[in-house]
């Protein structure tokens, strides 16, 4: 699970409505969730200041997860219908009642999600554009075919919460949006060209940039090229392209 010794940030941003869960609620919020499924759960397991015993509670008590499922599925909240489609899709998986202290985020096309290294997350359904830190190293405790090691996740999860994960980009001039995110080794941009304009991008680095809509040969809809540093390409509108550099 681990392939190198480097930490590896991520940011999806959605082309399409986008549905995740990522990183945990405030301990507040995250109480008042259980309580409306299980209030023994929330006030036996969520009276500290982080979700993280709760969290362990469900790995080491099958019994309590399968509990909390069959709950909601007696339940019509958005987050019981949420824990009853996860067992569904990932029958008998302890993951499943995690959602219920996660960031249940529906994301708007343009919108973005950051997640830093120990950040737990899924993502549900939709398209997006992601991208990585250079790294391979992952590590997964559910909701999942692959492999899992829940005892190494339990190691280096972050249990404090996020008070809102979504990344929302901010205009530079007119068509060219950036995405903040501070610390990591990457800048995410989105140029967005009118019908019957031209959008002139130039490099400050090593950029790869790839269309997303609408494009002109050779830089159609899926085309991908680089750019290194000064180097420019002009695109014509209607587009929409992703252009992201190396920091």
């Amino acid at each position: 699970i681990y392939r190198d010794p480097h930490a590896k940030p991520e940011l999806i941003c959605a082309l399409t409505p986008f549905e995740a869960l990522c990183g945990f609620l405030p301990i507040a919020a995250a109480r008042t969730s259980v309580a409306e499924v299980d209030v023994d759960a929330a006030a036996s397991l969520l009276g500290g200041d982080s979700v993280e015993q709760f969290v362990r509670a469900l790995y080491s008590s099958p019994e309590l997860a399968l509990r909390i499922v069959s709950l909601c599925r007696e339940l019509d909240t958005p987050q019981a219908r949420l824990v009853d489609d996860l067992a569904h899709r990932y029958p008998g998986d302890p993951s499943v009642a995690i959602a219920l202290v996660m960031h249940h985020v529906v994301l708007e096309p343009g919108e973005a999600l950051f997640l830093d290294a120990g950040n737990l997350h899924a993502y549900l359904r939709g398209v997006g554009v992601e991208v990585m830190g250079a790294s391979d190293n992952v590590v997964r405790c559910g909701l999942t075919a692959k492999h899992v090691d829940v005892a190494e996740l339990l190691r280096i999860v972050r249990f404090d919460s996020i008070d809102d994960p979504v990344v929302r980009p901010v205009e530079t001039s007119p068509g060219s949006w950036w995405y903040p995110t501070a610390g990591t080794p990457f800048t995410l941009w989105r140029h967005d060209v009118a019908d019957g304009s031209t959008g002139h991008v130039v490099a400050t680095g090593r950029d790869l940039m790839v269309v997303t809509d609408g494009g002109v040969a050779p830089l159609a809809t899926g085309t991908c090229i680089f750019l290194d540093d000064g180097e420019s390409v002009d695109l014509c509108g209607p587009c929409t392209a992703f252009r992201v550099t190396a920091d």
